[in-house]
Parts: C-alpha cells; sequence; structure tokens
C-alpha cells in the first residue's frame, strides 16, 4: 500500500498518526465511497457514510488482531 507496509499501517493507526490515517483515507477512499454508495440513496449519504466508517476503523483498530485481510476487517 504505497509507501508503507500493512504492519506499518496498522501500528500508525493503532499509534493515532494522522499522517498514516490520512494514507489509508487516501488509498482507500474511492472503493470505499463505491461501496458505500450502494447501499445509500444518494452521494451525500455515502459520503457520509463513508466519513462515519473511517472514524469507526481508527477508533477501534485495537480489535484488529490480525486474523484476515486488514482491508476485510475494515
Amino acid at each position: 500500500m504505497g509507501n508503507y507496509t500493512e504492519q506499518e499501517i496498522i501500528e500508525g493507526c493503532k499509534a493515532q498518526d494522522r499522517v498514516v490515517q490520512q494514507h489509508v483515507y487516501q488509498f482507500y477512499y474511492s472503493s470505499f465511497l463505491k461501496l458505500c454508495a450502494r447501499y445509500s440513496k444518494d452521494m451525500h449519504d455515502a459520503e457520509q457514510l463513508m466519513q462515519d466508517g473511517f472514524l469507526k476503523i481508527f477508533r477501534n483498530i485495537d480489535s484488529y488482531q490480525g486474523n484476515g485481510s486488514f482491508e476485510g476487517w475494515m
């Protein structure tokens, strides 16, 4: 995933490193927005769902135990 290994991404997010979190956000933005658009009635709702999803990911990163892919966990 760009300049970071998956382990560096996970550790950075757990440490609440804003640079790493921004990298994750930018990397997954497009695919997550498309996913959210499938479940919402308009693009505004999809964007809000995506934002809420990223916040939930960053708040709950400590629960990721390394079982399965990180992207799948997200």
